[in-house]
């Protein structure tokens, strides 16, 4: 949570500044080190063992599967509208490709590639808290690669994403031991 909030000075700033797209961009890269200096910290200060390690990357999944959920159900809802602010915010969605439907099957591996790369990333600073600047590399990039080509191809992007997971949380798991 405390990395999602670290976001929203970012996001304030950039959509007064510069348009949506360029906004868009900026909060993606600043993504990676907002959740990965949250996260070096975590490592830091709180966690004493591989176990703590494994289970704050899980609990990190978790915080943004719930959010994403409740993010889910509210577009969802707005679905359903269509008075003119609610029709704003599905404009505003379709232009970020968030409109489109592409089946459940996509959401499922995506979710299952945030597990990886969370966990991944937690087990990696734990490993060596100075691989903390891989990561903000390494997860700026992923979403960026998100964001820009899902619209392109949402099989493609998912694959990707999936396999850059597999890399990081293989790489954590045996650095961690």
């Amino acid at each position: 949570m405390i990395a999602l909030a670290l976001r929203q000075p970012v996001v304030l700033i950039a959509s007064r500044l510069t348009t949506k797209r360029r906004a868009m961009t900026i909060v993606g890269w600043a993504s990676g080190p907002a959740e990965e200096i949250v996260r070096l910290s975590l490592v830091l200060f709180f966690l004493h063992s591989l176990r703590d390690a494994a289970w704050a990357g899980a609990g990190w999944m978790t915080v943004e599967v719930v959010l994403t959920t409740v993010n889910g159900l509210l577009i969802a809802s707005l679905l359903t509208k269509d008075d003119p602010k609610s029709l704003e915010a599905k404009e505003y969605l379709r232009e970020q490709g968030m409109m489109q439907n592409n089946g459940p099957a996509w959401a499922v591996v995506e979710r299952f590639s945030a597990a990886g790369l969370h966990i991944g990333f937690t087990l990696l600073i734990f490993a060596q808290p100075w691989l903390a600047l891989a990561t903000i590399a390494v997860h700026s990039c992923t979403n960026m690669l998100a964001v820009r080509y899902a619209k392109r191809s949402i099989a493609r992007t998912e694959l990707a994403v999936l396999a850059t997971a597999i890399v990081v949380l293989t790489s954590g798991i045996a650095l961690a031991r």
